[in-house]
């Protein structure tokens, strides 16, 4: 009789052997054999299918691992591992991350405690990070015996930057990500559902390590262009839908005090309003998306005035942005190999 997996670990690497070891470690270490461990490896050219079969002679759980014969990114082996996965749960650690003593433990010890309305509501738990550049938020200033709303938490609340989110994999497997890029931001999906609740652990239960190699953050460089573009119109689409969005005048069809909750947290939003739809419109010139095509994927129908001068300005600071260096046009990979890769799925340990 096979044995209940609770949880499945989906770990992405890019030629980052050397990462990998910490973070088998980290999951041995958690005393949790109900899961399985999906290791996705973008076509490295390294060592990397050695290192995960050496895991096999003393790992105490399950290992699958998935390799692109091309470089075909984060978004596609993630799709990939979604569908493969079979644990209730999924959650994401990078290469370069790793699980703190127990964090997986408390993750689920959270999500045990929780009322029994609240896990109906909730699509899963969210556990604070830690980092090696101490930027991450350590707490999340609300009350831990409520639920609250996945946006919610983010857009009212006040809530920012990195977090672990143990999400159940029926959720996720209804919803995929967006194939258009090497790498898309992952709250294109979490917004989706975000107006679904989710519980809080307040315990640091994932470190992330920043600027390490083939590190994506922190470069100064507009990379993943069009995969940025879209998650921009697909965020401000799923956040106008919700409520909760990047500023209150789409609060259309709710109530006055959350209204003037969200201006209160909101007060140049204004500013934010155009800055947002230029910061697309300039992801969209460097991802090689043309200025019609562009408006259809916005979402909403824009002033022909407003659409014209924001897009002329764009064109400026991305003209900036080229003779500056500052643009990798990564998109143009992924456009390569999207219909030529091939993947290789096998179980380095069952």
């Amino acid at each position: 009789m096979s044995r209940k997996i609770k949880l499945s670990v989906i770990t992405q690497s890019w030629n980052r052997s050397e990462y990998l070891p910490r973070v088998f470690d980290s999951l041995v270490s958690q005393d949790f054999p109900s899961m399985e461990w999906i290791v996705c490896d973008d076509a490295s050219d390294d060592n990397t299918f050695d290192v995960v079969k050496n895991f096999s002679n003393s790992s105490p759980f399950s290992i699958k691992y998935i390799k692109s014969n091309k470089r075909i990114g984060k978004v596609v082996l993630d799709n990939q591992a979604i569908k493969e996965a079979k644990g209730d749960f999924i959650i994401w650690c990078d290469s370069d991350d790793y699980f703190t003593h127990n964090g997986i433990k408390k993750l689920f010890e959270s999500w045990d405690s929780a009322d029994g309305a609240v896990k109906d509501e909730a699509f899963g738990v969210i556990g604070l990070c830690d980092d090696n550049l101490d930027i991450t938020m350590n707490t999340f200033n609300y009350d831990l015996s409520k639920g609250v709303c996945f946006n919610d938490l983010f857009q009212l609340h006040g809530y920012e930057g990195d977090h672990c989110l143990l999400i159940k994999t029926s959720v996720m497997k209804n919803n995929f990500f967006p194939e258009v890029d090497l790498v898309i931001p992952e709250d294109v999906v979490y917004t989706k559902f975000g107006n679904s609740k989710v519980i809080l652990c307040e315990s640091t239960v994932l470190y992330k390590e920043y600027m390490s190699k083939n590190h994506t953050c922190f470069t100064g460089k507009y990379i993943f262009s069009r995969g940025r573009a879209h998650r921009l119109a697909i965020v401000k689409k799923n956040l106008n839908q919700y409520g909760s969005c990047i500023y209150p005048s789409e609060l259309i069809s709710k109530g006055c005090t959350k209204k003037i909750q969200h201006f209160l947290y909101n007060r140049n939003y204004i500013s934010k309003k155009h800055s947002y739809l230029i910061s697309f419109f300039r992801f969209c010139i460097h991802g090689d998306i043309t200025f019609y095509k562009a408006l259809n994927i916005w979402p909403y129908k824009l002033n022909r005035l407003v659409s014209y001068s924001t897009y002329t300005l764009s064109l400026i600071l991305s003209y900036i942005d080229s003779i500056k260096g500052r643009v990798d046009k990564t998109h143009l990979i992924f456009d390569k190999s999207i219909h030529k890769y091939s993947l290789d799925i096998m179980m380095i340990k069952h």
